[in-house]
């Protein structure tokens, strides 16, 4: 038997790619960073740094990708016109205007190598795919999605949910607007996949993923560096930990109460930390930077970074604009002025991003737009009790971040100010504004993340961060329990974070099976058949696929496509759009002329899910192995 290399890269490899990602990422950042920022804080300064880098190569990336302008090129665009204003503005200031730079030590730099390499490595864990008995680990399909349209959207030429299924087909399925979409990732890793040379899966988890790691550090410490005093080791200690911590343990007996209990599902109050949720680790950067340069006093690179979140993704302006309408309510019955000011600018900054975005560069949202918000105004006091009931239980499963939160709303201190206060009072306000919203959202497939989001970037992480400060500033019986609630939400959240790695509820492949179908195919696209499955456009064999290199596609509807709102909502009828059924044609004649149409020459079978009887008829088997069988679709090749 022949021994073929593992399809997974080398360490060696990987560490790399992840310093080189590093390097041009920050080289990138420090060539836009406003001398005026130059003497900010040390934290702050290196967090805007990196924040900028990665937007700047995200744009970059997504036009060499799509070989066109799109919506993500105005992100450069606006951060050049905003690095030469600034340097225009700094030539306006003499010497003694500048204040004394805040440099980084010996000490700060050891500090910031063991932090970084400690929450690299174990934020890093529930990714791990090798299990080192020579058989890979799958890990959720979300992330094999994900790697999909790494190598369906240059072939496709359009940032679309369905460019990882029909490739360079979408446009003939009437695809030819980019979606708006949390593409941030995704564009990272194209562009790390295309000059390192890595598989998608890794240059998306282990490359993407580890950097995306070590800036969401510096962006939790640099914002608790604006609430508290203390050296950077301290910070980027209340940092890590913020970014690990969550409020409930994910034990079986936990999550079925939760289910048996909540009367309008339990998902949406489910409650991941942004060390373990990859899909809100690009904009949890973002934001936090905006935070970060918020609390700093820094307001215009807080409104651009705020901004250009708010563009990159539609769940940022969701949750700032839910946000922002909360505290400008709050701010104008306290008679707070910096509280409803801080409201009109969450409300207008992702109103403007909003507006240019669709309406202006012609992005398009999901669903085409329609009937995402529910406005039958007889509904509208059932969903107002629905939401006001979700806010009570929100509160009461945030209610080990409560403490933290009161402590910055209430605390006297002399280093008390008021953009504590104001911070406080939008995670209070945003947790009853999220929850009001997700019910009024009640027609959008996935509308949870606007709960989800508010809880994972600002809820739980300010939770810790007050609690620290809270350690800080008190004494006695208080501060014990500040550190005992810290020390429970972190051991929480570690639990959650190695979970994933222990538990054995994954599919597991022979890495030979994996390298041998993958030499096989050489990056071509394979079918499949099910009977049950995800989404068409998100296949539950996605994971398996990116391990092997390849688009993966189910080549049959499934009865009941049409039954799941998610489907209706993304538009289960693409397909059909680009290749409709012939009169009388059976859905298995259906498939194969699919298969042709995209290209597809080989299907894949597994021991669970054999071929159909009429396929197996016209295709010859290639390859015979114990996880799966690949066949070539004889009539599709010719």
């Amino acid at each position: 038997m022949i021994n073929l290399p593992s399809p997974e890269p080398g360490i060696g490899h990987l560490l790399i790619a992840i310093l080189g990602t590093l390097a041009a990422i920050f080289g990138t950042g420090w060539a836009l960073l406003p001398s005026g920022l130059a003497s900010s804080s040390k934290l702050l300064r290196s967090t805007l740094i990196g924040a900028s880098g990665l937007l700047f190569l995200t744009g970059f990336s997504a036009t060499l990708t799509l070989h066109r302008l799109n919506y993500l090129t105005l992100i450069p665009v606006l951060q050049i016109i905003y690095a030469a204003w600034a340097h225009w503005q700094s030539r306006k200031q003499t010497d003694t205007d500048s204040p004394v730079r805040d440099a980084w030590t010996k000490q700060d730099l050891l500090a910031l190598f063991v932090a970084g390499t400690v929450v690299t490595t174990l934020f890093h864990v529930p990714l791990q795919r090798e299990l080192g008995d020579g058989t890979l680990r799958e890990v959720h399909s979300d992330l094999g999605y994900f790697a999909q349209q790494m190598m369906g959207i240059p072939e496709a030429g359009v940032a679309n949910l369905w460019g990882a299924v029909l490739g360079d087909q979408s446009h003939a399925a009437g695809i030819n607007t980019d979606l708006w979409y949390h593409w941030g990732s995704i564009f990272i890793a194209i562009g790390i996949h295309k000059v390192m040379g890595l598989p998608p899966l890794a240059a998306l988890l282990d490359v993407t993923g580890s950097a995306m790691n070590f800036l969401l550090l510096l962006a939790a410490a640099a914002t608790a560096s604006g609430l508290m005093r203390g050296k950077t080791g301290w910070m980027l200690l209340v940092g890590a930990l913020s970014i690990l911590a969550t409020q409930t343990l994910k034990v079986p007996v936990m999550l079925q109460w939760m289910n048996d209990h909540f009367p309008y599902g339990s998902f949406q109050h489910s409650k991941v930390s942004l060390a373990l949720f990859f899909a809100y680790k690009y904009e949890g950067i973002l934001v936090l930077s905006a935070l970060a340069a918020w609390l700093h006093r820094q307001s215009a690179a807080a409104i651009l970074m705020l901004f250009c979140a708010c563009v990159s993704a539609p769940h940022t302006v969701a949750a700032c604009a839910v946000t922002g309408a909360a505290i400008l309510v709050i701010g104008l019955i306290l008679r707070q002025h910096d509280t409803w000011r801080t409201g009109i600018t969450l409300l207008v900054t992702p109103a403007i991003a909003w507006a240019v975005t669709i309406l202006l560069l012609h992005a398009e949202m999901a669903g085409g737009g329609k009937g995402i918000v529910m406005m039958n105004t007889a509904a509208i006091a059932e969903i107002t009790k629905r939401g006001l009931i979700e806010t009570g239980i929100s509160l009461m499963i945030s209610i080990l971040s409560l403490p933290g939160i009161l402590h910055l709303l209430l605390a006297k201190d002399q280093d008390a100010n008021k953009n504590m206060r104001t911070l406080a009072w939008m995670a209070l306000g945003g947790i009853l504004a999220s929850c009001g919203a997700f019910q009024f959202l009640g027609q959008m497939a996935d509308s949870f993340h606007v709960m989800l989001f508010v809880q994972t970037i600002l809820v739980m992480p300010l939770g810790i961060w007050g609690l620290a400060r809270m350690f800080q500033h008190s004494q006695g019986a208080r501060r014990s329990v500040a550190l005992a609630i810290i020390v429970a939400c972190s051991l929480m959240g570690l639990h959650d974070l190695i979970l994933p790695r222990l538990s054995q509820s994954r599919a597991t492949w022979p890495s030979s099976d994996i390298a041998a179908v993958q030499e096989l195919l050489n990056g071509q696209p394979f079918g499949y058949f099910a009977e049950k499955d995800r989404g068409w456009w998100i296949p539950e064999r996605s994971v398996m696929a990116s391990m092997i290199g390849s688009r993966v596609v189910r080549l049959n509807p499934m009865k009941d496509e049409q039954k799941k709102d998610a489907s209706r909502y993304y538009g289960y009828t693409r397909p059909f759009q680009l290749l409709a059924p012939e009169k009388g044609e059976n859905a298995y004649a259906w498939s194969l002329r699919f298969a042709e149409q995209l290209g597809i020459h080989y299907v894949v079978a597994f021991p669970n899910e054999p071929l159909p009887a009429p396929i197996t008829t016209r295709s010859k088997q290639i390859l015979n192995l114990p996880s799966m069988k690949v066949y070539e679709l004889v009539d599709a090749a010719q």
